[in-house]
């Protein structure tokens, strides 16, 4: 290797590492500035938890595409004036999805591992948001099924990851049934969403990959369907979907 290529990989090496330092340092004060807005958050409405999650997704995902060249596109999501709330079924690959889909959806309610609910602030901050807490491998309770309602009351969509975890890019996991019972139980459309995240913001991983992340709706899986019918559709357009997009990876 000439010297003029070696001087150019090791720039580039060191632009790729400052970028990623300057994008954590960034959120680490943008999250730090949140903060101190919790004891405002304890004494006002609701609506300003939202606003400050919705705000830090935004300078989160700002702060990727400034820094790392990450940008997104998203496409097929049914009209929010013709479906207010719907059951999201979303494909899990990193914490990608769960930004992009507060900002979409404005006031989501997320169904997440009850573990994270002790994680010190962090669990505060999601019960103030009211998210959905389950245990892993245990049967829906009714106090589940309480605060799903109660979300649905306030006209806002649940989104869950059928997969109960993150998939690494390019593998697939079996869909859980509690996607069902909540379709079962509300009468609820299912929106189902495939993308490719996992390519570009791989979890814990220091390094992320610059391009345009790509998230697909598929046509609503409408109430009605049996439970094999159902679980069938739902695999089928999550796993396609998925694969289909990770054909088309834009590198930049």
């Amino acid at each position: 290797m000439d010297r003029k290529n070696l001087l150019t990989r090791f720039y580039l090496k060191g632009y790729r590492i400052l970028a990623h330092l300057c994008f954590y340092s960034e959120n680490f004060f943008i999250t730090l500035l949140g903060g101190l807005a919790l004891p405002f958050l304890y004494l006002g409405p609701v609506s300003w938890s939202h606003r400050v999650a919705q705000w830090w997704c935004r300078c989160l995902l700002a702060s990727a595409t400034r820094y790392l060249g990450i940008t997104w596109k998203v496409k097929n999501l049914p009209s929010k004036n013709d479906h207010p709330k719907l059951l999201i079924a979303c494909a899990h690959q990193s914490v990608w999805e769960t930004l992009i889909l507060t900002i979409i959806f404005k006031t989501p309610s997320f169904v997440l591992k009850n573990t994270l609910m002790r994680v010190p602030i962090l669990g505060w901050f999601f019960r103030r948001l009211h998210m959905i807490p389950i245990e892993r491998g245990k049967m829906i309770s009714k106090n589940f099924l309480k605060k799903a309602q109660k979300s649905l009351d306030e006209e806002r969509s649940i989104v869950i990851f059928p997969e109960g975890k993150r998939v690494p890019f390019g593998k697939t996991a079996r869909c859980h049934q509690g996607v069902f019972f909540l379709y079962k139980t509300f009468n609820l459309p299912v929106l189902v969403l495939s993308l490719n995240s996992g390519f570009f913001w791989p979890p814990r991983r220091f390094f992320k990959n610059s391009g345009c992340i790509e998230m697909q709706g598929h046509p609503l899986i409408e109430v009605g369907l049996d439970k094999e019918t159902f679980h069938k559709k739902l695999c089928t357009c999550i796993q396609q979907g998925n694969a289909c997009l990770a054909q088309n990876i834009q590198i930049k």
